[in-house]
């Protein structure tokens, strides 16, 4: 009774190891988008699963709207539970189209993070264009929940509301769209539904960013960390060397009966006399 207890509950910790490695499938998630009163500055809330922004591989990725602000999460390899790994701001978003909305299509720009290296390094130049026309250069320096802090290429520091930004070209700065599967409530200035995907493109016209490939992050795992390979190939084999015996040991003992009961009955007919 003893060994079928750990044997049944060593599968069962395999099975349930071999879930949490392998990728499981989009799930529709709820989400709420809302327009702040008359500031024309927007809320998204919703947590969806993603495994890239832009070129960058985000392994087990969730990516988390709270309001205004945007964590990503992922589970660096060698580890099993997700870490935020990125952080930024909803710059700006906004149902298309407005009338019967399919999708929301928005504005992030990321700033913290221990993988904010792997986006680029500290940008020197990144162009805002504002809503009225306007283009400033310089570099994003700090800012807040409503607006963005530029160090001018001429010394000045000037802030600007998210409401004026149009566009950020900088390689921190992304483009997101996330369509809507289900619209279950809408009205000009509030929307709810469900979404099972996002897509984040580049604003910056393309330009190249650090690390297209899959990352193993020194502040989060170990860079010599065990491959989920690898552990496949262990839960494989520990799975097989818990089932082998209970395969191979009633056939073991099958046979030694066999052999016993004929050994008993040569002993039978030889006692006997019998031919």
């Amino acid at each position: 009774m003893i060994y079928h207890n750990r044997f049944f509950n060593r599968i069962i910790t395999s099975l349930l190891l071999l879930q949490l490695i392998l990728p499981s499938s989009a799930i529709a998630s709820p989400f709420t988008y809302s327009l702040l009163g008359s500031t024309a500055q927007t809320s998204l809330k919703t947590t969806i699963a993603v495994n890239k922004l832009g070129p960058l591989a985000v392994p087990s990725g969730q990516i988390v709207f709270e309001g205004n602000e945007i964590e990503v999460l992922a589970v660096p390899e060698g580890l099993f539970d997700q870490r935020t790994i990125l952080s930024g701001v909803m710059i700006s978003s906004q149902p298309i189209p407005e009338t019967a909305p399919q999708a929301i299509r928005g504005l992030a720009y990321f700033f913290g993070g221990p993988w904010l290296s792997y986006l680029s390094l500290p940008p020197t130049f990144e162009v805002v264009s504002k809503t009225d026309g306007t283009i400033i250069t310089g570099q994003v320096v700090g800012g807040d929940e409503k607006s963005l802090s530029l160090h001018k290429t001429n010394g000045d520091i000037v802030a600007i509301e998210f409401v004026q930004i149009a566009n950020i070209e900088s390689p921190r700065a992304f483009s997101f769209f996330l369509p809507v599967l289900r619209n279950q409530a809408s009205t000009s200035s509030f929307l709810q539904g469900q979404t099972a995907s996002i897509r984040f493109t580049s604003s910056n016209g393309g330009q190249r960013l650090v690390a297209s490939k899959r990352i193993v992050s020194p502040l989060l795992g170990d860079e010599q960390g065990i491959k989920k390979s690898q552990i496949l190939s262990f839960l494989a084999m520990d799975l097989f060397w818990t089932i082998a015996p209970a395969i191979v040991a009633p056939l073991v003992i099958n046979n030694k009966n066999n052999r016993t009961a004929s050994s008993t009955s040569f002993k039978a007919n030889a006692t006997s006399g019998l031919p």
